[in-house]
């Protein structure tokens, strides 16, 4: 049997937390199918944009005649294949409805190439149960076709930290770390609202522009005349990203929608203190680990939690010790297990 990967996302932005889940799972899975005697192979609509890890990418329209091939997309299209098992990944449910997260016509149009992809699915992999029971409320014909399939951390043992940059290592003073693009979901506004008047702590967000960014940045330019020390890396290489996540006081994950949320698990691999709006999905990753707070209000009891973990080196050290225990529940081989039992169902 075949099993053939969309790497799309990945070939057309390395630096999304989908495109990056795609590549671990596909690295993931090369073990499994070698062991189960599976034959396991890369597909992209951008063949051209291969790397020494993927040497072998081929075009999509190549395998779309084949028979006997299960299709596994982490996007938002699958093939019109007559012949050959479909697996699609839902990482989030908010483009199926309207919000006020993206232009209303872009969001149409991806509802529309989702429905289009939900509706030719085989099988649906979701990364959490509350993605899944979100998309089985959304779309009651898919209940019976969903797998939760939790996903693994990106950050990789063997990476050796460094300096984020020459003049400033960040290492010899307080700092907070939020890792996610500047976009509207991601509420970077609550956070903000709790850390005024907390001038003696400094602020590091890791994250590319996106909707509503030129916003966020204008909103930071008032903190900032207003006290708040911070600084904005839009990527970085994954040293350097490691070492922010070892030498921060913690990571704040203030979003109001997430479908998994990769850098709560790497933080708490790290042995992190984790701060984390009280939505679905990341109450399911962090478990007991987190510190929570509500999402649409909650910036005195963030601001509260704060300052708890600035002054009191306990507090820091037990979240941190939970935030380990809970991060041993994921993993890449987890991960590329339960995918494996997916496509067994598909013989």
């Amino acid at each position: 049997m075949e099993v053939s990967i969309d790497l799309t996302p990945w070939t057309r932005n390395r630096f999304s937390g989908i495109g990056q889940s795609a590549w671990r799972s596909f690295l993931a899975l090369k073990p499994w199918a070698d062991r189960e005697g599976w034959k396991l192979s890369a597909i992209s609509r951008d063949p051209e944009a291969s790397s020494d890890a993927l040497p072998q990418l081929s075009p999509w329209a190549g395998f779309l005649g084949k028979r006997q091939v299960i299709y596994h997309s982490f996007e938002l299209k699958l093939p019109v294949a007559l012949h050959s098992p479909k697996v699609l990944t839902v990482h989030d449910c908010w483009t199926l409805r309207p919000n006020p997260f993206q232009a209303p016509r872009f969001q149409k149009a991806q509802a529309k190439k989702l429905e289009a992809a939900i509706g030719r699915a085989d099988r649906i992999i979701t990364p959490t149960l509350s993605v899944k029971q979100e998309l089985a409320a959304l779309r009651p014909d898919t209940a019976n076709r969903i797998s939760v399939v939790p996903w693994g951390p990106l950050l990789q043992e063997e990476e050796t930290s460094t300096r984020v940059t020459d003049d400033a290592p960040l290492r010899d003073r307080p700092f907070l770390l939020m890792v996610a693009c500047l976009e509207t979901r991601k509420n970077h506004s609550l956070l903000l609202r709790a850390l005024r008047g907390m001038s003696d702590l400094e602020l590091v967000l890791v994250g590319h522009l996106g909707y509503g960014g030129e916003k966020i940045l204008a909103e930071l330019k008032t903190a900032e005349a207003n006290g708040l020390r911070y600084r904005h890396y839009q990527r970085l290489q994954d040293s350097e990203l490691k070492a922010l996540y070892e030498h921060c006081l913690a990571l704040v994950q203030p979003s109001l929608d997430e479908g998994f949320g990769m850098p709560v698990l790497e933080a708490m691999r790290l042995g992190k203190p984790v701060l984390v709006s009280a939505i679905a999905a990341l109450k399911e990753v962090a478990g007991e680990a987190a510190l929570y707070f509500d999402p649409l209000g909650g910036w005195e009891t963030l601001q509260a939690q704060l300052k708890k973990i600035q002054t009191d080196s306990e507090t820091r050290l037990h979240l941190g010790q939970l935030s380990q225990q809970r991060a041993t529940a994921f993993s890449w081989e987890k991960t590329a297990s339960l995918l494996g039992a997916v496509y067994h169902s598909l013989e």
